[in-house]
């Protein structure tokens, strides 16, 4: 009956507390997982939503669900209803709906601009994660220098795309890159 149920609900299933991700990404649907198919890690993708950044966040997601990863992508995600609630209500949906994706996730993968570049949001979202005990992967996308709060409080840093493609999801390895803090 369980298994059932986990099959019907996608995203965040507040009926079961049941973590699952969908695939609503137009440049990702043809790449969804095959039911049979055990996902490596369960991946939370903060990343800015802004049109800008948004061309990158869908590559990484691409790549990270063609490796079996399960991830969750807040840009994909809406609150029923939106329209209904207040701004302040809507945002504390939005707020809270995240916090559980992160809370549920195994890892956090941040894509980051530098510390000048990178959003509040997603920096964060870096912190909470990093403060509840969990690894954040850091996908350093900008030459220039980074904030030492998010490359000190992550697990691993990495050099773009190339580097998240090389990085070993299922060592985990503790990495940091030589990318400038002061």
């Amino acid at each position: 009956m369980e298994d059932e149920h986990y099959a019907d609900c996608d995203g965040l299933c507040y009926d079961c507390d049941h973590f699952s991700y969908c695939d609503l990404s137009p440049d990702t649907k043809s790449e969804s997982l095959p039911i049979f198919e055990k996902p490596q890690k369960k991946i939370y993708l903060a990343s800015s939503l802004s049109h800008e950044c948004r061309p990158d966040m869908y590559r990484v997601l691409s790549e990270l669900r063609s490796s079996g990863h399960q991830v969750y992508a807040p840009v994909e995600h809406t609150i029923p209803g939106a329209w209904d609630y207040s701004n302040q209500a809507w945002g504390r949906l939005v707020f809270e709906e995240d916090i559980k994706a992160i809370r549920q996730s195994d890892i956090v993968v941040a894509i980051s601009y530098g510390r000048t570049k990178t959003t509040a949001g997603s920096s964060w979202e870096i912190g909470f994660a990093y403060g509840i005990g969990k690894k954040v992967i850091v996908v350093e996308m900008d030459e220039g220098p980074q904030s030492l709060m998010v490359s000190n409080g992550s697990h691993a840093t990495v050099k773009g795309l190339e580097g998240l493609l090389e990085y070993d999801f299922s060592k985990m390895k503790r990495t940091m890159t030589e990318s400038e803090q002061k």
